[in-house]
């Protein structure tokens, strides 16, 4: 679809001599001179004739009967067209930035408008404690309610996440340093201590506070500690998500009083886990499930922006692509689902090695990288339905290099095409792998290829994470080569054009 706008210009296409126009009551309050009318119609002719000189605009600029522009625009082209044009009223500039905001909202904190250091699918809000503070008492439509009842078991993921990232340690990446008591006399409650590591925090710690320093125990100046153990505390006494349904039936005022009651930055803490997951989890339908993986509990997970998602698909359409999985420990997910799969090689948010080069860790088939999830080692919420041992795995879609797309291009797509997906077909053409996964090897058809079955890729923008997966027992599952699921996964995200 094509944008239309019409600019009443002050001058005919043939610059026809023009009507003098008769001085208003405004000139006598403003004054006013003939000169810069003058200037003023130059402008605006130079304004008219530099729309139809964009590129983008070349042979789309006619004539109006009236004497005016009429002005046909790609859609990606619409704020540019209005920068040129700058005598717009105030209404339209203000739905101008509606739309900007709309486009933009994932980019930028809801409240201060201060741009984000990950954009993710979500509208959120950015690190600063005061921005924090205001989300948490304006709501802005979030509704902790509607979540438990809607989304019962992403919510029950999410906290064991929390929980488990505090008992690996990890918590600090993405903390909740922002959560406060809701009311006048618990204000002042946090799960931060001072600096020196006793007592709430003071005027002084605060206002040194920095979040990249406080994630990266940057002491200079001295920062905030993390109150670890309080918030273990506090989730440990949070109930069952089936409990809080209850409550929840009788809607938000409801739940935040019975979640108050039981601990002032329970509620809060809640409100700051859900909407501080940046990423997009759906539960699969059982008819979606893909039947060679060995658990019910699959998710479709989209964590790029649009845009994002359509360089990506722009990659895979003249590169091609394969599947891989990707393994983690349980500590780790709680801030890959806010700031995706990134390259954190020799960095200090680094979990495993690094014996094969810097760059994301992928996994041929199942069992390497369930080794990688070091199952058991971050136990999560006591009250869970996936219970305390449970892990993750993330099965992803990964674009060829440039220079290797030649060897892939039309030899098979990622999801089944037509419209009734059969999860049964992932069963019938699944592979398991038992050959050495560590040999170190080369492929001249795949530069990822860092051993017999480990992919490295430096490139973050060929890696997109398609499906979340947790098994809640520690052992017994097969070692299925994710590439051999090509051609049988259902479709989870709609393909731009």
């Amino acid at each position: 679809k094509r944008i239309f706008y019409a600019e009443m210009a002050s001058a005919n296409n043939n610059n026809s001599s023009k009507k003098p126009k008769k001085d208003g009551f405004l000139k006598s309050i403003f004054g006013n001179s003939s000169k810069k009318n003058n200037t003023n119609s130059s402008s605006d002719d130079q304004k008219t004739e530099s729309l139809a000189k964009l590129p983008d605009f070349k042979d789309m600029v006619r004539t109006h009967s009236g004497g005016g522009r009429l002005q046909m625009i790609q859609p990606e082209h619409f704020f540019r067209s209005l920068v040129v044009m700058e005598n717009h009223n105030f209404l339209l500039r203000c739905v101008c930035f509606a739309l900007k905001v709309l486009l933009n909202g994932n980019k930028f904190c809801m409240i201060c408008d201060k741009e984000l250091a990950f954009a993710g699918l979500k509208p959120t809000i950015c690190s600063d404690r005061f921005c924090q503070w205001r989300h948490d008492q304006i709501g802005l439509g979030f509704s902790l309610a509607a979540e438990v009842l809607n989304r019962p078991d992403i919510c029950d993921l999410l906290i064991s996440m929390t929980y488990s990232a505090s008992n690996a340690g990890r918590i600090q990446f993405f903390f909740p340093h922002g959560v406060r008591g809701l009311d006048p006399d618990t204000q002042n409650e946090s799960f931060l201590l001072s600096s020196s590591g006793s007592g709430p925090p003071t005027e002084a710690d605060m206002n040194n506070f920095d979040p990249t320093k406080f994630a990266n125990n940057d002491n200079n100046p001295p920062q905030p500690k993390a109150d670890i153990a309080k918030l273990k505390t506090v989730i440990d006494l949070c109930p069952e998500v089936e409990s809080m349904a209850i409550w929840a039936k009788e809607g938000d005022v409801m739940l935040k009083k019975e979640l108050t009651k039981i601990h002032c930055l329970l509620y809060p803490l809640l409100v700051w886990i859900i909407t501080s997951n940046r990423c997009h989890l759906r539960k699969l339908p059982e008819s979606d499930r893909i039947k060679a993986i060995e658990t019910e509990h699959q998710f479709a997970l989209c964590s790029a922006t649009p845009t994002r998602e359509k360089e990506f698909q722009d990659l895979r359409a003249s590169n091609s692509s394969f599947l891989a999985w990707h393994g983690s420990p349980m500590g780790n997910w709680h801030s890959i689902l806010r700031m995706g799969l990134r390259n954190y090689s020799k960095t200090k948010h680094q979990s495993n090695g690094a014996a094969y080069g810097s760059g994301i860790y992928f996994g041929r088939n199942f069992s390497l990288s369930w080794g990688y999830c070091r199952p058991g080692s971050n136990p999560g919420w006591k009250k869970s339905k996936f219970g305390t041992q449970m892990s993750c795995m993330a099965l992803c879609e990964i674009c060829y290099h440039k220079d290797d797309a030649k060897h892939h291009l039309g030899k098979g797509d990622v999801y089944m095409k037509g419209n009734n997906y059969d999860g049964n077909a992932s069963t019938k053409q699944a592979q398991y792998v038992k050959s050495s996964d560590w040999q170190k090897t080369t492929n001249k058809q795949n530069r990822w290829v860092k051993t017999s079955g480990i992919y490295v890729v430096d490139q973050e923008e060929c890696v997109m994470t398609r499906f979340f997966l947790i098994f809640p027992k520690t052992s017994g599952y097969k070692a299925l080569e994710a590439n051999s699921l090509m051609g049988s996964l259902p479709q989870v995200v709609r393909a731009f054009k």
